[in-house]
């Protein structure tokens, strides 16, 4: 192949790749997309009265079985109306509860987050407390992650007071022994 030939085939190439440009480029109604939509999952359905749901293993392995995976999958999916489940965030806490009892230390974060989307300082403070205590080596970032975080709610703006760090203290421990935690009370922040 020539020098010219090769030169005139690379020009011709460039053109071609550059036109679909100039083409939007032209068309002042074509809108570059600013966000991707994002569609919900639907709440599964039976067809049929004895119809299983689709993760009715998961299900069993979380219920029966009491795997600890299988519970913190079930409250993910519940907290965010994934998998065939209707958004339902108490019971997306009673599963994260669950699998926190049967030692998946990432189900602590999960209700803390949970407790700060409710508002709920003093019990954020108390899953970060009882997943911080329970962390072992290999949870290193976890820990200290949760360390970070309690801190955050001991030092920020709307610190916890002394008689908050106590509450929660005291929820955690009630929580740990099967009792249902102490109706809390409005609490004032410290500004």
């Amino acid at each position: 192949m020539s020098k010219l030939f090769r030169h005139c085939l690379f020009l011709l190439i460039a053109a071609l790749l550059c036109l679909p440009a100039q083409a939007f480029a032209a068309d002042k109604s074509y809108k570059k997309p600013t966000k991707i939509p994002v569609y919900p999952d639907p709440v599964y359905k039976p067809l049929y009265e004895d119809a299983d749901h689709p993760l009715s293993v998961l299900m069993d392995m979380a219920e029966q079985d009491g795997d600890a995976r299988a519970q913190f999958i079930l409250g993910d999916l519940y907290s965010k109306g994934k998998g065939g489940f209707a958004k339902d965030l108490k019971e997306a806490a009673r599963w994260f509860e669950a699998s926190a009892r049967s030692g998946y230390i990432h189900s602590y974060l999960r209700l803390a987050a949970l407790a700060v989307k409710r508002g709920d300082r003093v019990a954020a403070y108390q899953w970060y407390s009882l997943g911080e205590d329970r962390a072992t080596r290999k949870d290193k970032e976890l820990r200290n992650f949760m360390r970070a975080r309690m801190d955050d709610l001991k030092n920020g703006k709307k610190a916890l007071s002394r008689d908050d760090i106590r509450l929660a203290a005291k929820n955690g421990k009630d929580w740990w022994r099967g009792k249902t935690a102490t109706v809390q009370k409005k609490r004032r922040y410290n500004h």
